[in-house]
């Protein structure tokens, strides 16, 4: 089972094909929506909760053994809490399945096809842009500190993870320190919580955060949707004084280029195959 239709049964779909233990027709991909009517994590984590408490998450048939996996967008959760622990439930590694396919796709031929590159202008691109998504992470840390905490206290606000840093302005500019301390108050204000509380929550998310940095693992709190119009901007300067089709104006379809740049047979497809072939 899977929560999203926009790249998830591609994605999926690649790795199982990758498998030498899984045969095609012992699997089968279903999106939750065509289970529960709605789609989307939550609906997905409600029917593993009802699976599990039923027991029916192995089952014995007539045909055979059945058994249920719940392949799940890892979110913040693992910075906030909620993760589910159980082998039937696969999270992604990274934030969600769009971040994975930045991480994983083949960047210059990602960025070749969609902006029509010669191969040595895509590499001279893929070397301008760096770690763009780590460049990201550090220029957006503050907010995604801030929407850890609201995540972390259900805080009913416009911090969050659904929408592009508002304490960067422009959006891909320097933090502005004026709207890092009006959102500060406001989502203090939010959670109801007591000064000297705020301020622990706030400080235990920070080294968590720090932590994440140091080990060279900041991309995992980017959420993919966040990562297209970062590379806009980014790839604007990388070829300059060149008439690019599509430079400046990726749009979101650059999301289907890097998913049609993956290699199912990279070692990052063991992040999820690992999990079930064992079961």
């Amino acid at each position: 089972m899977f929560e999203g239709r926009a790249h998830d049964p591609y994605f999926y779909g690649g790795i199982l094909e990758a498998s030498t233990t899984l045969r095609s027709d012992e699997v089968q991909l279903i999106p939750i929506e065509v289970v529960s009517g709605t789609g989307g994590k939550a609906a997905l984590l409600s029917l593993f909760d009802w699976s599990r408490k039923k027991g029916v998450l192995r089952t014995q048939k007539r045909s055979g053994e059945s058994v249920l996996v719940f392949m799940l967008d890892r979110d913040s959760d693992f910075m906030t809490g909620g993760t589910r622990r159980s082998p039937h439930v696969v999270y992604t590694k990274r934030y969600d399945v769009e971040a994975e396919i930045f991480a994983n796709a083949d960047a210059e031929k990602a960025l070749g096809s969609h902006l029509s590159l010669t191969p040595q202008e895509a590499n001279a691109l893929v070397t301008h842009l760096g770690d763009w998504r780590g460049d990201l992470a550090n220029l957006w840390r503050t907010w995604i500190l801030l929407c850890c905490i609201a995540r972390v206290t259900r805080a009913q606000c416009d911090v969050t993870f659904a929408r592009a840093s508002a304490v960067n302005d422009p959006r891909y500019s320097p933090e502005d320190a004026h709207l890092v301390r009006a959102k500060e108050s406001s989502l203090r204000r939010v959670t109801g919580l007591k000064h000297v509380d705020y301020a622990d929550l706030r400080s235990r998310m920070d080294r968590r955060l720090t932590r994440l940095y140091e080990r060279g693992e900041a991309d995992q709190v980017l959420k993919g949707k966040w990562l297209p119009g970062y590379l806009d901007e980014a790839v604007k300067g990388g070829l300059p004084g060149r008439h690019v089709k599509n430079k400046g104006k990726l749009g979101s379809s650059i999301t289907e280029s890097f998913a049609a740049a993956l290699s199912f047979n990279g070692a990052w497809v063991r992040h999820y195959l690992d999990p079930l072939e064992a079961l």
